[in-house]
């Protein structure tokens, strides 16, 4: 589902219905086989096949957090995400939900030894693969030091991936969560922790696809 208009402005309402019928040959497998990425250029190219104009909007790879500005990533930050959580979205003008939460482990940290941290949020079933900002509308973090106010920071963090449930055998588990609407049973209950994927898994994994001279979409 795509809303029509241009790459200035949507044209609210009008929305467009995408068929893409070899979806899997769009996903790529990372070397961590818990990890899929698809390259919008893909989408991109049944678009302009189709002879229909779309609004979108894509996340630079500049606000991905470099090593250097890692380390002025604080261990508590504010975080926002989008989704569409159980399935509710604004359904007439094609617009997910904007939700936010807090960091629950620090970002320079690797959750379990693996390349993902935490997030205090309600992370419901339909924000699988939603990106992760952290946002501080107030101050640009110049170092450890220094901050200048007004300005503001953005750093993509990551994606989101899976979620922590409470089960009736009276344990806490990881699972991922689904990307559209679904029946759980009541015995599984949310405890408010998402998972999130590093944003610069993105970034290496794009390194690794043209290293081995791999097209992006076919």
């Amino acid at each position: 589902m795509l809303t029509r208009g241009d790459l200035q402005a949507p044209d609210w309402g009008q929305r467009y219905n995408l068929t893409i019928t070899n979806w899997a040959r769009l996903w790529h497998l990372y070397p961590d086989p818990e990890i899929a990425i698809a390259f919008f250029g893909a989408v991109e190219q049944l678009l302009k096949q189709s002879g229909t104009t779309v609004f979108t909007k894509s996340i630079p790879e500049s606000i991905v957090p470099t090593e250097g500005q890692i380390d002025l990533i604080e261990g508590i930050e504010q975080v926002v995400f989008v989704g569409f959580p159980n399935g509710v979205w604004d359904s007439v003008n094609a617009l997910p939900i904007l939700r936010s939460g807090t960091t629950a482990t620090p970002f320079s940290i690797d959750f379990e030894n693996k390349p993902r941290f935490l997030i205090d949020a309600s992370v419901f079933g339909g924000p699988s693969g939603s990106p992760v900002i952290i946002f501080d509308p107030n101050f640009r973090r110049v170092d450890a030091n220094n901050r200048v106010m007004g300005e503001g920071t953005l750093y993509l963090a990551g994606i989101i991936g899976s979620a922590y449930f409470w089960e009736n055998q009276n344990e806490i588990v990881e699972r991922y969560i689904p990307t559209q609407q679904s029946q759980v049973a009541n015995v599984r209950e949310m405890i408010d922790l998402g998972i999130v994927y590093k944003s610069h898994l993105i970034r290496d994994f794009t390194d690794v696809l043209l290293a081995a001279d791999k097209p992006l979409a076919d």
